[in-house]
């Protein structure tokens, strides 16, 4: 009777332990979850308080700089491999000087068609709008050419040059 009660308080004990052990776990678990959310909303604040800070300090040309000019050039390569209806983020610049301007555009590819022989300059046929205005897709042309690197968007209320947003970008407002 008296090893009948052992063996039933080890496995009493057995079975405490452990539920001690996966609500520990439970409980690591949760906190690692809750440290990744406020290191992603700490991410999301800095890239707000940054625009912020953009917006108050810098001035038109050297927010173009800064969201523009040191962009990588828009490659012909980017564009060859869209097919009909995927979807790109762009950064637009137009203007200069003190009336330089740098807009967020979101761009639906349509056709690619190439201007000259071996595929150096083109022409990209799609709809963008801007990021910050609620608007119907206007129908756009990107003139590509590899040989100055440069791509000239035509077709929205201001004409001017594009580069590729970079992954989650967020433009001063």
């Amino acid at each position: 009777m008296a090893g009948l009660v052992g063996i039933l308080v080890l496995i009493l004990l057995g079975v405490v332990l452990f539920h001690i052990v996966a609500s520990r776990e439970r409980v690591i678990r949760e906190l690692r979850d809750q440290a990744s959310q406020q290191c992603r909303d700490i991410a999301a604040l800095r890239q707000v308080m940054d625009a912020v800070a953009d917006r108050v300090l810098l001035s038109r040309e050297q927010r173009r700089v800064k969201w523009f000019d040191e962009l990588p050039p828009l490659a012909l390569e980017d564009f060859k491999s869209l097919t009909t209806g995927a979807e790109r983020e762009l950064i637009l610049a137009c203007g200069g000087g003190d009336d330089a301007e740098v807009l967020g555009l979101h761009y639906r590819h349509a056709h690619l068609e190439f201007r000259s022989d071996g595929e150096k300059d083109a022409v990209a046929h799609g709809f963008a709008r801007a990021w910050a205005k609620i608007e119907t897709d206007r129908p756009v042309k990107i003139y590509l050419n590899q040989y100055a690197l440069t791509s000239k968007i035509v077709g929205l209320n201001q004409d001017g040059f594009v580069k590729i947003a970079p992954y989650l970008a967020r433009l001063p407002e």
